[in-house]
């Protein structure tokens, strides 16, 4: 591919999946593959709205892969992958966010995202909630990553020219 490539998560099964994307155009990616191979699991692009049975819409900027076997992926949207049928995350519908930059978890009833303009959001199995500072469409904050284990998250990126690393803890 020569999108750029933003995102890899390992599943139990020696295998690693890859997110990757091209802001200008809208595109995205998501392989699939292991040490002797790697190929297109599924693209992402804008003309695609509406139908994401083969293609999703927009980019695709992080991938995490759920201990059940369902993938997630997204950037503008998020969607979810489980028994070869493409959904969006519907629960996030109505949720004030910006683009999503990373998504990571426990369990599908504990997942955090994070992105631009501040978002940073849990969900908890019944809905989402913001954590940290609020959201705010005009903030200059961006988080990049965010990294998951047990009771323990931990969010990174930038205020402006400066690092931030919010922690949070259960």
């Amino acid at each position: 591919t020569d999108l750029t490539l933003h995102d890899i998560y390992p599943s139990d099964k020696d295998e690693v999946f890859i997110s990757g994307s091209n802001s200008s155009t809208l595109d995205g990616i998501l392989l699939k593959g292991s040490f002797n191979a790697m190929k297109t699991f599924v693209n992402s692009d804008v003309s695609n709205i509406g139908n994401i049975e083969n293609n999703l819409v927009g980019e695709l900027a992080t991938v995490w892969l759920e201990r059940n076997g369902t993938i997630y992926t997204g950037g503008n949207e998020i969607f979810w992958h489980k028994n070869s049928q493409w959904n969006y995350l519907n629960s996030l519908k109505n949720v004030e966010r910006g683009f999503i930059k990373s998504i990571r978890g426990n369990a599908g009833n504990d997942i955090f995202l994070v992105g631009y303009r501040n978002t940073l959001l849990h969900f908890n199995g019944i809905d989402w909630k913001h954590v940290g500072i609020d959201f705010d469409p005009a903030s200059p904050i961006i988080l990049n990553k965010v990294e998951i284990k047990n009771n323990l998250a931990v969010a990174v990126g930038r205020y402006n020219r400066q690092a931030i690393i919010i922690i949070l803890k259960r």
